[in-house]
């Protein structure tokens, strides 16, 4: 070995010990555990998983059929790991109470969660803060769908009129958060109506119609994307949180109305209407969950002192990043969320403020706003607490018509759903490089992305032929979803 090569060596050799270095000497750890309340607290923050049938004990193992109340909440939090990509973790519940417990006693018994990673570098220490939030904020929900509940059962006609189509009695309408969902390492987060049947049905809140839609079209753009690296041959990399088309992490969401229907028939016009005027403690569940899900979270934090430290070490040049001054994007479907949003005084006010050109007018046309149009892009602040003066972060924001719009309209023409094809694939992509910037920590304006989102699939433009593939894909996975009862 020459010596040129030998003194190569060695300094591939301390470079390593360096960051094997800097990485030991950072604070994380592959196991917490933490209280996460009482079965009294839980239970209704649960119950969807028994819809309505009687739930089986802590401790009683005799039938395969029906999990455990313990087991329910595992099950939530297993799906949470492994979307954040967490694969071979395990999520542990127990409570301190025995069999010989009295009914009240267990109760009032306090349960734990243990979340343990087998690789010993994993870092899940902000699940110990993250979860009882999250906890709390669906809390708020629930307190507020009863409440609603209460209010609408004062209501003679009304009542009578759930009761004959079996929707408010006989668990036709039912309290949902969302559950299963990445939230530490989530990359975005989409605001959505209300969650759908099937989320109860298959206990999977990404089993639906309208979210498999749209990881069809995050799909169609990362294959895109890298299509366009190969032929490029960059040094462009799609962001580890999508390699292998890992899509989920996209897919952190937040319904204004956590009601689910179980009705075919007119199961969205009841929902709407238990939800509609949305409360006040609804209205502060929903900007809770988005403060919550947007936020960079406690992991943000450490992340950026950890590399920084290993940046330094292997004079990386990620250590000349700005620190990141917006959160998460968000992407905001359909005509309820539309007016939730413009009838949100903090959120219409912004919005205004954005779309005027004089700031005098913005007072005048607060009673007159329009609704938003689809791919519309706002800089928005959800956490009101804080004035604007303090520079907090933003949530750069794209409004888009709902998904499942494409199913529920099979008498449209092929120009209709080419356009909207071609709409919702520029939303996607927007979504995408939104989130690969915000993980290289690099400044995007989210407008001029909006821009060269649209530029990428214009009508005629090099990607045409493409475009026409995926939309004889899309056409086929349509006349299969058409061919059953609509979503």
């Amino acid at each position: 070995m020459s010596p040129s090569s030998s003194k190569l060596e060695e300094n591939k050799s301390t470079d390593v010990s360096t960051v094997e270095n800097a990485l030991q000497n950072t604070t994380h750890t592959n196991m917490v555990q933490f209280s996460i309340g009482t079965k009294e607290y839980l239970e209704p923050l649960f119950r969807f998983y028994y819809n309505n049938e009687n739930l089986k004990d802590d401790d009683d193992t005799s039938s395969s059929n029906n999990m455990s109340f313990i087991q329910h909440i595992e099950y939530s939090f297993m799906n949470t790991i492994n979307r954040d990509g967490f694969d071979g973790s395990w999520a542990h519940v127990w409570s301190s109470s025995s069999s010989q417990s009295s009914s009240r006693d267990k109760h009032e018994q306090e349960y734990h969660l243990k979340i343990t990673s087998p690789l010993s570098f994993s870092d899940i220490t902000p699940y110990k803060q993250i979860i009882p939030k999250y906890l709390e904020i669906i809390s708020i929900a629930e307190r507020a769908c009863s409440k609603r509940w209460t209010q609408l059962s004062s209501i003679a006609d009304y009542t009578e009129e759930m009761k004959k189509k079996q929707l408010f009695k006989q668990g036709g309408l039912q309290f949902l958060p969302p559950f299963g969902l990445p939230m530490i390492k989530s990359q975005s987060v989409l605001l959505m109506h209300y969650p759908p049947i099937e989320a109860i049905s298959y206990k999977d809140y990404l089993h639906s119609r309208t979210t498999k839609r749209w990881e069809t079209l995050l799909l169609m753009n990362l294959h895109s994307i890298m299509m366009d690296d190969m032929k490029k041959q960059t040094n462009f990399t799609v962001p580890s949180t999508t390699n292998h088309y890992h899509v989920e992490k996209y897919m952190s969401i937040v319904d204004i109305c956590p009601i689910v229907s179980r009705s075919n028939q007119g199961g969205s016009r009841m929902v709407g209407a238990f939800c509609e005027p949305i409360q006040p403690e609804l209205e502060s569940y929903v900007v809770s969950m988005l403060n919550l899900l947007l936020s960079n979270n406690t992991k943000d934090d450490d992340d950026d002192n950890r590399d920084e430290r290993i940046d330094t070490a292997t004079s990386s040049i990620n250590s000349s990043c700005e620190r990141r001054t917006t959160t998460k994007p968000l992407i905001a479907f359909g005509y309820a969320v539309n007016q939730w949003l413009m009838n949100n005084k903090m959120i219409r006010g912004q919005i205004l403020e954005q779309r005027a050109s004089n700031k005098k007018r913005v007072n005048e046309m607060v009673e007159k706003a329009p609704l938003l149009k689809s791919l519309d892009v706002f800089e928005l602040r959800f956490d009101d607490t804080m004035p604007p003066s303090l520079n907090v972060r933003t949530t750069p924001m794209l409004f888009l018509d709902h998904p499942s719009g494409y199913y529920r309209t099979p008498d449209t023409s092929t120009e209709w759903r080419k356009d909207r094809l071609r709409s919702d694939l520029i939303g996607a992509w927007w979504q995408i490089q939104m989130c690969c910037r915000r993980e290289k920590q690099t400044t995007t304006d989210s407008h001029t992305l909006l821009d060269q989102a649209k530029k990428y699939w214009q009508e005629g433009g090099r990607r045409e032929a493409l475009f026409q593939r995926y939309y004889t894909d899309h056409e086929e996975q349509f006349r299969t979803i058409t061919s059953n009862t609509q979503p």
